[in-house]
């Protein structure tokens, strides 16, 4: 069986991945996953960048298929542009090259990957956007429009609504504040993270998984979901499902 593991923001900065930092990436092949929880960052303005050509391509070159479920900080006028294709039947935009290929989830779409599913929708909101260009260092695509949400609920209506994981950049807007410790940050008032509520409260999961909040935490709310926060760490789904089972057992007590 393939293995899965899963990163939190990279803003451009793709180092984690090296042999240093991950060592486990060395045994992995193609069949093997990394899914990157948005803020990719490398794809960014209008033109190409010598250091995109070169990061991408070492990314893609590395033994391992990269997935990415796109965040706030995006270069979304690019991405949105690129071709599309399917993977694990789930809609893509594919950055290909001679290499090989990053995949880029787009909103709403299901994986289902050795018998699990995996409910991806991307997006949030950055707060910090008036200190930002439109078109250059942000982009309003980072807000899900209807016809994502559409999509989202559809996908959900044919599965019956019971997916094993939500794969997110935001989380649901009751839980963040296990994530934050600002009172008054901007980030609770977050459409993408209203929306996530939105699921969440229909939604039959095992956990769900995200980046965005720069830190490694895990939360569980009052009904028992499982919610974890990743940012620098690379890790395993098995052993996320083992933590899962190890928190859920320590709450019950």
């Amino acid at each position: 069986m393939r293995k899965i593991f899963i990163t939190g923001d990279t803003h451009g900065d793709l180092t984690r991945f090296n042999t240093r930092n991950f060592p486990e990436g060395k045994d992995l092949t193609k069949d093997d996953i990394i899914f990157q929880l948005g803020d990719f960052g490398t794809i960014w303005s209008d033109n190409e960048k010598s250091n995109e050509k070169y990061w991408t391509q070492w990314l893609i070159e590395k033994p391992w298929t990269t997935f990415i479920i796109l965040g706030n900080h995006e270069g979304y006028d690019r991405i949105m542009e690129l071709p599309e294709t399917t993977q694990f039947g789930a809609r893509c935009w594919e950055y290909k090259t001679q290499a090989g290929s990053l995949y880029f989830i787009k909103a709403g779409e299901i994986m289902t990957i050795d018998g699990e599913t995996f409910l991806c929708i991307r997006g949030a909101l950055s707060i910090d956007k008036a200190y930002r260009t439109e078109g250059r260092s942000w982009w309003p695509q980072e807000m899900l429009s209807a016809a994502e949400e559409t999509n989202t609920l559809d996908n959900l209506d044919k599965i019956g609504w019971k997916v094993d994981w939500m794969l997110t950049h935001t989380t649901a807007d009751s839980c963040i504040q296990g994530f934050l410790d600002n009172p008054n940050s901007e980030k609770f008032n977050d459409p993408v993270s209203r929306f996530l509520e939105f699921i969440a409260n229909k939604l039959e999961f095992k956990g769900n998984l995200f980046g965005h909040f720069h830190n490694t935490r895990t939360y569980i709310d009052p009904a028992g979901d499982y919610y974890r926060c990743f940012y620098h760490d690379i890790i395993n789904l098995e052993d996320i499902r083992k933590d899962q089972n190890a928190e859920k057992a320590q709450n019950d007590n």
